[in-house]
């Protein structure tokens, strides 16, 4: 009797630990736009996510016909930071992209590539996420013409016109609270700016009083790669320093 029961509560046990294991797992589906939905066999693509032993969240993206399309890790449950290097695959298994992340942030080398295999782009980050270099190619492997998004009247104008806009937080400046924003936005292929977030602040109140600057921008002038507009991604440090 006593070995049914100890047999008994093993089991008991084992059942949970699976139970748990499955809890920790973590599934998306998505429609063609990447928008979350919930039907599994209407989704183009589905998430799986785990902890892993690190304590930091591994995913990976999968096309309907259950083609890997990412694989990355994440260091939140919310799967929103990335950590470490990400790599996209089309549908037929080749290399898309690969690119390194630190904290949430950029850094190192992203390098996508055409079908054929050949760089269709090479952009490099330093360790603050800030864009120090673009290379773009066409598809047969010559170099691409590319103008960067611009602000109007050029950098110049851009500080001139964040040094006139930045109010500093009341609070802050008795309290000796200083230093730098780090922004991430996009310019999209309009001007726009888009997908503005903060990547680095000192203080939340910092952190909006640049996002709200940066929403008070007129339009820039968009990018161009071989004179056709196109959408990049762009970060700016907005400095708050006591005089």
């Amino acid at each position: 009797m006593v070995r049914f029961c100890t047999s008994l509560i093993l089991l008991s046990c084992l059942s949970f630990s699976v139970a748990f294991a499955q809890d920790d797992t973590i599934r998306i589906f998505y429609d063609e736009n990447w928008k979350e939905i919930a039907d599994p066999a209407s989704a183009a693509f589905r998430r799986v996510a785990f902890n892993n032993d690190n304590g930091f969240w591994q995913a990976m993206d999968y096309y309907r016909t259950g083609q890997l399309q990412m694989k990355g890790v994440f260091l939140d449950k919310d799967l929103k930071k990335r950590q470490g290097p990400f790599e996209f695959y089309y549908e037929d298994g080749k290399i898309q992209s690969r690119a390194m992340y630190m904290n949430g942030s950029q850094v190192d080398d992203e390098i996508t590539y055409y079908k054929n295999g050949q760089v269709d782009s090479h952009l490099r980050y330093d360790n603050s996420g800030k864009q120090i270099d673009a290379k773009y190619y066409r598809e047969d492997g010559s170099k691409s013409l590319f103008v960067n998004a611009e602000f109007p009247g050029g950098m110049t104008e851009m500080y001139r016109f964040i040094g006139e806009k930045v109010v500093y937080p009341k609070s802050l400046p008795r309290r000796g609270i200083e230093g730098r924003v780090f922004i991430s936005f996009s310019v999209d292929t309009n001007g726009n700016l888009v997908n503005i977030f903060v990547f680095g602040s000192p203080h939340e109140s910092m952190s909006k009083e640049a996002i709200r600057v940066v929403k008070a921008m007129p339009k820039w002038k968009p990018a161009q790669r071989d004179q056709v507009p196109l959408s990049i991604k762009y970060n700016l440090p907005i400095s708050f320093t006591l005089n």
